[in-house]
């Protein structure tokens, strides 16, 4: 049986430590072919559409500061080298981030990173379980990756990357 693979840059694995038992987890998240029909079934909105509401959102508050956080966000190597660029200009960047989300209450009042968290983690389970995964929906992870922005920003991150890939590499066709 051969095994689909998928580029590293369009999975993140998040590693929660139990805190009661001490067991550590790693819980995969993944931008694949199903992330744009399982998104659309979630919140009734197309993927492509609620990032550029989000972007738009983002614009909103675009200044020199949020741009100097941004950019050395993206430029920054490694997760604690990003971690360290979010604390030194934690204030700008939430402003940011609070800014963009008061846009897209998407579904049930869950923020659009809220909604990629589920459907990403959904994406990187088996096909049979999507439908119960979804079901469940923001109970399906623990809260503190909904806690952790560096995390948010990097799975936003993908699914903008991935929207870009699927879009230029897909071809329109009529019926």
């Amino acid at each position: 049986m051969a095994f689909k693979r998928y580029p590293t840059r369009y999975v993140r694995t998040y590693e929660y430590k139990d805190k009661e038992s001490g067991e550590v987890d790693n819980i995969v998240f993944m931008a694949n072919g199903y992330l744009f029909p399982l998104f659309k079934s979630f919140t009734g909105v197309e993927l492509g559409k609620a990032l550029e509401d989000y972007k738009k959102g983002l614009m909103g508050v675009v200044n020199k500061d949020t741009m100097e956080a941004i950019a050395k966000f993206e430029t920054a190597q490694g997760s604690d080298e990003k971690i360290g660029v979010v604390m030194a200009n934690s204030e700008v960047l939430m402003t940011a981030f609070k800014a963009a989300q008061d846009t897209d209450n998407i579904v049930g009042g869950l923020s659009l990173i809220e909604v990629l968290l589920v459907i990403m983690r959904v994406c990187a389970l088996p096909e049979a379980d999507h439908a119960e995964a979804l079901a469940v929906g923001i109970e399906l992870l623990p809260q503190e990756i909904y806690e952790d922005p560096q995390f948010a920003f990097e799975l936003l991150n993908m699914a903008m990357e991935y929207d870009n890939h699927a879009k230029k590499n897909s071809t329109f066709r009529k019926s």
